[in-house]
């Protein structure tokens, strides 16, 4: 078992040049140099999060079965980031999976086999990558696309996810302020979500007449044009139907304890 697991590292082999990666640095980076990659991943990230996908027909709107996925994989529908950090996600589990059930036989004291299961599970990561978008455009995920519009939506999927896969070897090298780019791409997608909905400007008939999609500008609103009610103003701080202030203040403390912990 162990020698077929080293066979199938060793055919992993040829496709590990061909894989995003960042040189390791020969001392440690300074601190500003960290934050300055910190900040410009995390802008190349959120650009992709809202830059939408060329050749879809449809609009992004409606229920989505699998909309609780995209929380945990830091994913936006209709965007270059489809996927988000998934492709990586997966391509970790999988190769936990098999190092820890010894069907990959790896000996962690050798830094070229460290090396391998590094780089075979980039490989994992574009294999999931290529294989989910092409299913998404094969289901009609994105309408009646067509041939050409379909190669292309695969293309930016799979250059998108090599994109994450890129930034993620750049915080592992020791580039960022933290090790992992996964908990960071994740927080500041949830962030950024989180933001919105506080301070939306968009206004939503909720039956009682039309309300701010954001929390502060409702409660705001509340608090001065309806100066005296105290219950209305409760009423929009705890609202059912739209993001309450029992959300935001749950929300930051999920984020701060998975910033310090």
């Amino acid at each position: 078992m162990a020698a077929r697991g080293s066979f199938a590292l060793d055919l992993v082999r040829p496709l590990a040049s061909l894989m995003p990666a960042v040189q390791r640095p020969n001392r440690v980076v300074p601190f500003h140099l960290r934050a300055l990659y910190t900040g410009l991943s995390v802008s190349v990230f959120m650009v992709c999060s809202h830059m939408p996908l060329y050749g879809v027909r449809y609009a992004a709107s409606g229920a989505e079965p699998m909309s609780w996925v995209r929380s945990i994989f830091a994913s936006n529908r209709g965007t270059l980031m489809e996927f988000g950090v998934g492709p990586v996600v997966k391509g970790g589990t999988v190769m936990q999976l098999l190092t820890a059930s010894k069907l990959i036989h790896v000996d962690q004291n050798v830094r070229a086999d460290r090396e391998l299961v590094y780089a075979a599970r980039k490989v994992l990561a574009m294999a999931v990558a290529l294989g989910e978008s092409a299913a998404y455009v094969l289901m009609g995920m994105y309408g009646p696309v067509g041939a050409l519009n379909g190669a292309l939506i695969v293309l930016q999927l799979f250059s998108a996810s090599a994109v994450v896969i890129f930034l993620d070897d750049l915080f592992d090298k020791g580039y960022g302020l933290r090790g992992s780019a996964i908990s960071l791409l994740s927080a500041t997608n949830t962030c950024g979500k989180v933001f919105w909905q506080a301070f939306s400007p968009v206004t939503v008939n909720t039956g009682r007449g039309p309300e701010f999609e954001g929390i502060v500008l409702a409660v705001i609103y509340q608090a001065v044009a309806r100066a005296g009610n105290i219950c209305a103003l409760v009423g929009t701080m705890l609202r059912r139907h739209l993001l309450n202030v029992m959300n935001v203040f749950a929300t930051c403390l999920v984020l701060l304890a998975a910033v310090y912990l």
